[in-house]
């Protein structure tokens, strides 16, 4: 139930994100879904709204530099100066930031995570046609065995038949379901 809703989730914006926060939303819903990992879109959404204020911070930064200067004014409100300060936004940035990083955690989203997830999808498209081959004849077999053991559970009559190698001398027998 809790993927069906996520996917709803997926196609929809969210209505109180900014086009680049929804974006990021799409984003770590992808990387959670390939990793897959349960889904929280409350968290996903807080931390989507914290990645945009991040992003948005360090614009002004950027812009702005890590000290800004404001007017100094008298009683009057007349300007009569002017003072360095530090740039509001570092601090909106780093808290941010620091929650960025412990709802990514929240969610799975570790380094060491996505690395093996990544490896994992990258081991699996890499694989020889051998070993898909060879896959195939596991997965054959182990349909026969659980045929064998419903045949067995069921009392159905069989007969042995000799299994032979290619030069025609005997091997084994099998049972064989009549």
């Amino acid at each position: 139930m809790v993927a069906k809703r996520a996917k709803k989730s997926k196609q929809k914006r969210i209505k109180n994100l900014s086009n680049v926060a929804n974006d990021e939303y799409q984003r770590v819903y992808e990387q959670l879904t390939a990793c897959k990992l349960p889904i929280d879109e409350d968290l996903l959404e807080t931390y989507a709204r914290a990645w945009d204020r991040h992003r948005e911070a360090e614009e002004n930064i950027r812009k702005d530099g890590l000290v800004t200067t404001v007017p100094l004014r008298d009683n009057h409100g007349a300007k009569i100066g002017t003072k360095e300060v530090a740039n509001p936004h570092v601090v909106i940035a780093q808290r941010s930031e620091s929650l960025i990083l412990r709802l990514r955690k929240q969610m799975g989203l570790t380094a060491q995570r996505l690395t093996h997830a990544r490896t994992a999808k990258a081991a699996l498209a890499e694989r020889t046609a051998e070993e898909r081959e060879r896959d195939a004849e596991w997965d054959s077999l182990l349909k026969e065995i659980a045929v064998e053991s419903e045949n067995e559970r069921s009392g159905r009559p069989f007969r042995w038949e000799l299994i032979r190698n290619e030069k025609g001398e005997p091997l084994c027998h099998r049972k064989v379901w009549d």
